[in-house]
């Protein structure tokens, strides 16, 4: 995917750009993946061009926000409460 988003600097295509940016969030749902992006996400995510392209599109904007928090946080929720976890079990 990273060199499709390459491609898109030179060719860019909106509806792809899109697509794109949603995979990568889905996959960001996964702790072990956000480690991944740390280190191997694509640089044109932060590129101008990219972002002049989907400026005018709340929605990807949003996805492309999504994904740093994500990346940033790792995308580690917090555990349960033991309280909580015991109180769901049958007695």
């Amino acid at each position: 995917m990273g060199t499709m988003v390459d491609k898109l600097v030179g060719e860019p295509s909106l509806r792809l750009l899109k697509h794109i940016i949603r995979c990568y969030v889905r996959l960001s749902d996964c702790p072990r993946a956000c480690d991944g992006f740390k280190i191997s996400l694509p640089s044109k995510f932060r590129d101008a061009t990219i972002l002049n392209l989907i400026r005018d599109d709340p929605e990807a904007l949003e996805w492309l926000g999504q994904l740093f928090v994500n990346i940033a946080t790792g995308n580690r929720g917090s555990p349960p409460l033991i309280e909580e976890t015991l109180s769901i079990l049958p007695s």
